[in-house]
């Protein structure tokens, strides 16, 4: 549709999967299990480029720099980690990374925050040297390869916030619904437009508070990082360490409250709310109840109303 200009594209990029798998199989008798797994093909559209992600784009290796050497910051954290003591962490460094003590002791001060490193990213979360490939639709208009499939018009959905999608993994919206409604026959008589209120969500979470989550998970956060406090200590990081660490508890605290917050009321009211739906109204009441809370549904219809605009996202580069 887009390297065609048949359409115009309006959501968020796909992650890139444009790859075909074969097994081999090796077996040489029934009683052994090998295979060889090889990729054998790649999808190209119509413009010529392969939307396939490569495995180094997907997962890019973040480094550090020290002086005019880039050190992988994961393998240095676990050189770092896995060492019983300052000295252990010395001679790790400078056996792995062939350096002098003092320029392992040099890195043993490097601030923990800048460890983590950091890539530079272009569009769709490529680096910008591998998603930024040209290519042109029929009418000239300027499509890129590398990484999926980039919309005409880009419209991040808001997901739902990770503790609430762990409810919904574990089906405790489903299940406290139909607890709720059965202890309650005429309930949905007296609720006719499946309003979510108050009481219920008060109640929701009561229910999760029985079936033992993990509601601790902060305090076991704050406990992991004060170990890590005594590590630093143990070994004697310095300062700046010490103080990347702090800084680390606080956006842990942060957080944890962020998520127990009334930031997360809409979200459980629409999760249950769609649960009632189903319940009541069935799985195509629920489907459509989800469209229309669709940002990028909503922004199609819009383009598709306006002709004006339509057509002018479709218009090549030159014309514009």
């Amino acid at each position: 549709i887009q390297d065609n200009d048949r359409g115009v594209v309006v959501g968020a990029a796909s992650f890139g999967k444009g790859s075909v798998q074969t097994i081999f199989d090796l077996r040489e008798r029934e009683d052994e299990s090998s295979a060889l797994k090889l990729t054998t093909a790649l999808y190209y559209a119509p413009s010529g480029r392969s939307i396939h992600r490569a495995q180094d784009i997907a997962r890019p290796v973040h480094r550090v720099l020290f002086g005019d050497r880039e050190l992988p910051h994961q393998l240095v954290m676990d050189l770092i980690l896995r060492s019983e003591n300052r000295a252990k962490a010395l001679s790790a460094l400078q056996s792995h990374f062939d350096m002098d003590s003092e320029s392992a002791e040099s890195v043993l001060l490097i601030r923990l925050g800048d460890l983590v490193g950091k890539s530079k990213m272009g569009a769709a979360g490529l680096p910008d040297s591998m998603g930024n490939q040209t290519y042109y639709t029929q009418r000239g208009r300027k499509v890129f390869g590398g990484g999926g499939i980039r919309p005409d018009i880009s419209v991040e959905s808001e997901p739902f916030p990770p503790y609430v999608q762990e409810l919904e993994r574990r089906r405790l919206f489903f299940d406290f619904v139909i607890d709720y409604v059965s202890t309650d026959s005429s309930w949905a008589e007296e609720h006719p437009d499946l309003t979510v209120c108050d009481e219920m969500v008060e109640g929701f979470m009561e229910f999760v508070r029985t079936k033992d989550i993990g509601l601790d998970q902060g305090q076991k956060g704050l406990n992991q990082i004060a170990d890590l406090e005594d590590l630093a200590e143990k070994m004697d990081w310095g300062e700046a360490a010490q103080e990347s660490i702090q800084q680390l508890r606080v956006a842990v605290k942060q957080e944890w409250e962020r998520r127990y917050s009334s930031e997360l009321e809409p979200y459980i009211k629409s999760a249950l709310r769609r649960e009632l739906i189903l319940r009541f109204r069935g799985r195509k009441a629920q489907l459509l109840e989800g469209l229309q809370e669709d940002v990028q549904l909503a922004k199609a219809i819009e383009v598709l109303a306006d002709r004006e605009q339509y057509l002018g996202v479709l218009a090549a580069e030159e014309a514009k």
